[in-house]
């Protein structure tokens, strides 16, 4: 059930996923029933499984926007600013986030960043000017369905960011460089 409320699923859901990870022998078991205890041993294997299907799963769509901006670091800074002032949650995602858990390429033109699709999003990118373009964009946007997808944020250096995890399967399906980022974020955060 912990585990159920915590990724936002049923229990159920949660359940069958843990049957699963149980008969692939990537979890040791003690104990029966609802006080089973279970220890994930081959964090390796999941986490090449998972990986290897999010590699074959489409990625989902990106908004994107040209804002006037100098620099990356100055444009996050105004998109935590304005979704702090119009209380809209969003994570820095992606390369982006790929960038603030270990840095790794000399530089970036974009930012990528989930934010939560409703009215507020769209006054919060009315205030820092960001007009939709097919060409030139320095600002790319995941429209998730609801907040509960932001469950896993964290806050690092004033700003939030997707966790190293969904940064990585991220990375996994972005383009250009992003899969020697995702290489370098999994030796450096999620193996270490």
């Amino acid at each position: 059930h912990q585990i159920a409320e915590r990724a936002g699923v049923s229990p159920a859901t949660a359940s069958e996923t843990l049957i699963g990870i149980e008969r692939r022998e990537w979890v040791e078991v003690r104990g029966a029933g609802p006080s089973k205890e279970r220890r994930l041993v081959n964090p390796r294997a999941l986490l090449d499984a998972w990986s290897s299907y999010q590699t074959s799963v489409k990625p989902k769509p990106v908004r994107h926007f040209y804002v006037r901006s100098t620099t990356p670091p100055d444009l996050q800074r105004r998109i935590d600013h304005a979704c702090e002032t119009y209380g809209v949650p969003y994570e820095f995602a992606d390369i982006t986030a790929g960038q603030i858990h270990t840095p790794y390429l000399s530089s970036l033109s974009q930012v990528f960043c989930r934010i939560p699709a409703r009215g507020d999003m769209q006054a919060m990118l009315a205030s820092i000017d960001a007009r939709p373009v097919r060409e030139g964009w320095n600002l790319g946007v995941h429209e998730i369905p609801s907040d509960s997808e932001l469950r896993f944020r964290e806050r690092i250096d004033d700003f939030w960011v997707a966790d190293p995890l969904q940064t990585y399967l991220d990375l996994l399906q972005a383009g250009g460089r992003a899969k020697e980022l995702a290489q370098h974020l999994r030796a450096e955060k999620l193996e270490a």
